[in-house]
């Protein structure tokens, strides 16, 4: 038990991205699945079915009594007609015994303890019918709310005529049942009878014989994957043959009901753990966006969630459990000394120190200092990389107020919040917040007037065509001030020309070396230009040189989902020769005298993202549409040339250091899987 309660810290911490789970293994807020308390919910079962979570008690009837009184059971039961006698299961030697058994229990096979229930053929013509008075119970009736343990409704019932009509198999109250047919064994789902009821025949379900407690029958088999014996690649299956040979240890009578009694006990608490892991993550997140929001808006109020919804402490959660000598230290117990530390949600109320008092802004959870995550050396980024130098033309002179910077370890714990801080960046970027502006620098009013008449000579020449004009910038589309020097300016108006690519129908593979092929939209939508995502134009069509893309091409995609619609890239120089664009991705040329990435990194802005969500047409999110005309008419903040230059370098290395802050968390989080993985490896070994 030592392992369950002195690495306490290891199992909240350990997280998985996106795992799918039964009991207790839902996702928390952060997209993150608890993997560290799965882990421990396992160790918990392991642990209760080798007799190590509760004390052996001299006083109680040992299993080999159960076994005679079982055995005299199915006798009696087979005389009756009620079971067929099955032929004797193999006898089990010293040398196949999966671990030491505590006094009193005794080894057996998991045919010895119970009898089968057999499904059900359910013709669908009977199906539909409710209120009669015995279930017919599905796989899927196992995931209706209420049925998360216990089967108590169902979606078709039968009644007694029908089944005795139908020689349909009823089950008694305290049968165990769980899918034996296809993909859900994976699941691992198991549920207990509560009353007679009927299962088709993609359930299986063991009868307790006396002497078992079913509800120990339900915690062994829950802690044994049935998908291990499973058999068959296209369509699995579980053979009764096979499952009952399954050993298992098998306690005293009053052991399993304490054993059960414990369990539920301890999972109670990893239920409190994760809801408390749930809840932090939660409000967390909340705070994070509530301070980056504070740059980008600064002279709004601040709005933190009332104290009511913040998750009570782990000591308020957990009851004192009773002290006992025989009694292994449980969960409980290393809660209460845990939420006496520094490192608990007592000492992660910091909010109070992270911002200045104020009557309006309660204190709110934070979580533990990445610190705590990860070892600080030199390939930690100090907090002052982030910090811009003092000039009272920038945000407080810094990039983050000092409430961020002062807990930037306590806050950017998490891949989510890394992104938040990115969407940031990019946002102080295109307000002009993020590096000091330079009186000498030449207005952006010049570098206007330059591309405009850069652009009335390529007219004049015959090399571009007169667009329509633009509509005129009105005062309600500006959605913030302007730092002196820089101008609104529509996108089109710095462009030089714009088009649209050619899709012929293509092959579906990628093309083969420097073949002619087509860009898929996929190529521009990640941030980076993926030259790989492209497809082979046929042998029988001519290429269209004129589409082929080229160093420095600011490429945007028309059609996508509602994320990646209108998202964009700058060709890098070492682009492969011969991709074309698509119709669906358009292509701006850009004057020399325009940074090219800083109106991508403007394009891709949370400024940018809004407004192309109101703009964006389709009925499904699956695939939305922005037309050219729309994008030409972004709206974008022109700052001058050189500050442009600042702007993008500045962003560089900040992204740099997101990235890198992200690889450690990532990091982190593998070596906190692997820890519990160990510790359970270690305990069960």
């Amino acid at each position: 038990m030592n392992l369950v309660t002195e690495h306490i810290d290891i199992w909240t911490a350990a997280q998985a991205p996106k795992a799918n789970g039964g009991r207790g293994r839902g996702k928390n807020s952060n997209g993150q699945s608890p993997h560290g308390i799965k882990k421990l919910r396992e160790l918990i079962l392991e642990l209760a079915v080798r007799g190590k979570l509760v004390p052996q008690d001299p006083n109680n009837e040992p299993a080999s009594v159960l076994l005679e009184k079982i055995a005299q059971e199915k006798k009696q039961l087979i005389k009756d007609g009620k079971i067929k006698k099955q032929k004797p299961l193999p006898e089990i030697s010293e040398v196949e015994k999966p671990f030491e058994l505590p006094e009193r229990w005794d080894v057996v096979r998991l045919g010895t303890i119970g009898y089968w229930a057999i499904g059900s053929g359910f013709p669908k013509k009977e199906q539909g019918f409710e209120g009669e008075e015995i279930l017919f119970s599905k796989v899927s009736d196992m995931n209706l709310p209420g049925n998360e343990k216990f089967i108590r409704s169902t979606i078709n019932t039968i009644s007694q005529k029908t089944a005795q009509r139908l020689k349909i198999n009823v089950h008694s109250k305290g049968t165990v049942i769980f899918p034996k047919i296809g993909g859900a064994i994976a699941t691992n789902k198991r549920r207990i009878l509560v009353r007679a009821t009927a299962i088709d025949n993609n359930c299986l379900g063991i009868v307790p014989t006396c002497g078992i407690d079913t509800e120990y029958l339900f915690l062994y088999l829950t802690s044994v994957d049935l998908s291990k014996y499973q058999v068959g690649t296209s369509v699995p299956a579980l053979a009764q043959g096979t499952l009952e040979l399954i050993m298992l240890g098998l306690p005293p009578l009053a052991e399993q009901q304490r054993i059960v009694a414990k369990v539920d006990e301890l999972m109670a608490i990893c239920d409190q753990l994760e809801q408390q892991q749930t809840d932090s993550h939660a409000t967390h997140q909340a705070l994070v966006e509530t301070l980056l929001s504070t740059l980008v808006r600064p002279k709004l109020a601040l709005r933190q969630a009332q104290d009511n919804r913040t998750p009570p402490v782990l000591g308020e959660l957990v009851e004192p459990q009773a002290q006992d000598n025989r009694t292994p230290p449980v969960l409980g117990e290393l809660a209460l000394r845990q939420a006496q530390g520094d490192r608990t949600v007592h000492a992660l109320r910091l909010f109070d120190e992270l911002m200045a008092q104020d009557a309006r802004t309660p204190p709110v959870h934070a979580l533990r200092p990445f610190d705590e995550l990860m070892a600080q050396d030199a390939r930690t980024p100090p907090v002052h990389a982030l910090r811009q130098a003092q000039d009272d033309r920038t945000v407080h002179g810094e990039l983050v107020e000092p409430q961020i910077a002062n807990h930037f370890h306590t806050l950017f714990t998490t891949e989510h919040s890394i992104d938040q801080l990115k969407q940031t960046i990019l946002q102080l970027a295109v307000m002009g917040k993020l590096v000091p502006q330079a009186p000498n620098d030449e207005p952006a009013s010049v570098l206007l007037e330059k591309i405009a008449k850069e652009k009335k000579q390529l007219i004049k020449d015959g090399k571009i065509k007169k667009q329509k004009p633009l509509p005129e910038i009105k005062e309600s589309e500006k959605p913030f001030e302007l730092p002196d020097g820089w101008e609104w300016a529509r996108l089109d108006s710095l462009a030089l020309y714009s088009e649209a690519g050619w899709s012929p129908k293509c092959e579906s593979v990628q093309r083969e070396g420097e073949n002619w092929g087509v860009l898929k939209v996929s190529a521009v939508s990640w941030g980076q230009f993926k030259p790989n995502e492209n497809k082979a134009l046929p042998e029988n069509l001519e290429p269209r040189p004129e589409y082929e893309v080229m160093p420095g091409d600011f490429l945007i995609s028309r059609a996508n989902t509602s994320d990646l619609v209108a998202r964009s890239v700058v060709v890098p120089n070492d682009v492969p020769i011969h991709l074309m664009l698509s119709d669906k991705t358009i292509r701006f040329g850009f004057s020399i005298e325009l940074n090219t990435e800083l109106v991508n990194l403007a394009n891709n802005s949370p400024f940018s993202r809004n407004y192309y969500a109101k703009v964006a047409g389709g009925t499904s999110s699956s695939m939305k549409n922005v037309s050219r005309e729309k994008i030409r008419n972004l709206l974008m903040a022109v700052p001058p040339i050189a500050e442009q230059h600042r702007i993008v370098a500045k962003v560089d290395e900040l992204m740099a250091i997101c990235d890198d802050l992200k690889a450690r968390i990532n990091a982190a989080q593998t070596t906190q899987i692997q820890l519990a993985d160990a510790i359970v490896d270690q305990a069960v070994a």
